[in-house]
């Protein structure tokens, strides 16, 4: 990703079955009625397959215990399944939207829970949208995994795909409402480096992923 005077660093994972990068503690969501995740990814090569970021509704705010599958992305797209009584969710990149060319890519989930809106925005577009759990609120406390999934209690972690990511990751970053797609992420995609943080709702800041395996390196 371009860098510009404002230093930044990347996460580059190396091996898909080892590289994990994940928070030391889990995250309080404030059981929000909405949220986004978006991050920069870029995938080492053409075609490679593997998930990048899962995120786990734990039960502690302390320790990553009792994990269960909310979100999970993949070079295909992202599974939901925040909500264990509804049918899971898939958001499609689509068949003009890759990810995974080798090039990067700004990806975003927006979920609207007023008005059960379930989006998929890549640069700034909508890929994908249904929708899903309106009038519902997020679990109270969440955990984000970069790169190989970790196991989780209720099912099997990798449901599309069953290795992690090889390539980098930025910004992966988290907030407690829906952002504006027009006003908010599309002047993210511009420039990664030198659009400022938006802390209004920011739950979970890049910073956040301290817990590393596998020959993940800062780049």
């Amino acid at each position: 990703c371009r860098k510009t005077i404002q230093v930044d660093y990347d996460l580059y994972f190396s091996d898909p079955l080892r590289s994990t990068a994940a928070q030391v503690v889990p995250f309080y969501t404030g059981e929000t009625n909405s949220l986004t995740i978006a991050m920069w990814v870029q995938f080492a090569q053409k075609d490679d397959t593997g998930i990048f970021f899962t995120l786990y509704g734990v039960q502690s705010p302390h320790i990553a215990n009792h994990r269960r599958l909310l979100l999970q992305a993949h070079s295909s797209g992202v599974q939901v399944s925040i909500f264990e009584d509804l049918p899971d969710a898939f958001l499609s990149f689509g068949e003009y939207t890759s990810v995974n060319d080798g090039q990067w890519h700004h990806v975003a989930i927006l979920w609207d829970g007023v008005s059960g809106q379930l989006q998929l925005i890549t640069e700034g577009l909508i890929a994908s949208k249904m929708e899903y759990g309106g009038g519902r609120a997020m679990p109270e406390y969440a955990w984000a995994v970069l790169g190989r999934p970790q196991p989780d209690d209720t099912r099997h972690s990798a449901s599309y795909a069953e290795s992690g990511f090889q390539g980098t990751i930025t910004k992966a970053q988290v907030w407690g409402r829906a952002l504006d797609i027009t006003s908010e992420i599309q002047k993210q995609v511009r420039d990664c480096r030198s659009e400022p943080v938006l802390y209004h709702g920011l739950i979970l800041n890049w910073a956040g992923y301290e817990v590393t395996s596998g020959g993940v390196e800062r780049t």
